[in-house]
């Protein structure tokens, strides 16, 4: 599946994640990786491990500062969401929306812009039209997908489990970007309905006020991972 988004700053890259950093960057991050791997294998040696709570509950994942930054930047963002979650649960989510992003070739920080536009981060958002979910995709869509996809479909409920509504939301994105040959025209799509894109330039597209509010959104997410990363936060 080719990637149509245009390689300029921050914009949401499919199947190819950011890897420019500073040299800073790249040592804060494998600090950290260096610091998580510690804290994993002293817990399965069962060893007494006095952490914040945010540590407590880091979740698995692979090898290398990479995924580690991924996650932790998508935690971050997930703090600051009005819907309040408890540490632990914010790590699930954090891995899930990362696991999904990656699986599907997509930034996880522009799919946490998504989320935060679109449900405010609520796994149980209902919208007005019927949508339901973190990223909001009515049940009729969402299970046109699944079937379209191989994937068992277990009724509208299946949508407020977050890991299985990134993962059709994200099928469908990627579905509608290959119908329109073009991602904000997809993004357009997504949140008005195909029928409802026309003959809408790309230009017009890229000013729609929902593709501009998750850009944005997504720019704030970028800069402020990228600040983090600079004040030395793990």
């Amino acid at each position: 599946m080719s990637s149509s988004w245009t390689p300029v700053r921050r914009l949401p890259v499919r199947r190819v994640l950011p890897t420019i950093r500073s040299q800073r960057t790249v040592l804060s991050e494998t600090l950290r990786a260096v610091c998580y791997g510690c804290i994993a294998l002293l817990a399965a040696l069962s060893l007494p491990l006095y952490a914040t709570a945010s540590v407590d509950h880091l979740p698995q994942t692979e090898a290398g500062g990479e995924n580690v930054s991924r996650v932790h930047d998508v935690f971050n963002a997930l703090s600051r969401c009005q819907v309040p979650l408890s540490p632990s649960a914010r790590w699930r989510l954090a891995g899930a929306i990362d696991d999904e992003s990656h699986r599907h070739g997509y930034d996880p920080l522009f799919v946490m812009a998504m989320i935060q536009v679109e449900s405010g981060c609520s796994p149980t958002a209902r919208g007005e039209g019927g949508s339901v979910g973190l990223v909001q995709i009515k049940p009729s869509t969402a299970r046109a997908v699944a079937r379209e996809a191989g994937l068992p479909w277990h009724g509208p409920e299946v949508l407020m489990r977050p890991a299985e509504n990134v993962q059709l939301a994200l099928l469908y994105l990627a579905q509608l970007e290959e119908q329109f040959g073009d991602p904000y025209l997809a993004m357009v799509a997504f949140n008005r309905g195909p029928a409802r894109v026309g003959r809408m330039s790309p230009q017009r597209a890229r000013g729609a006020r929902y593709v501009k509010r998750v850009l944005e959104r997504y720019d704030d997410l970028t800069d402020e991972a990228a600040a983090a990363v600079d004040d030395g936060e793990l």
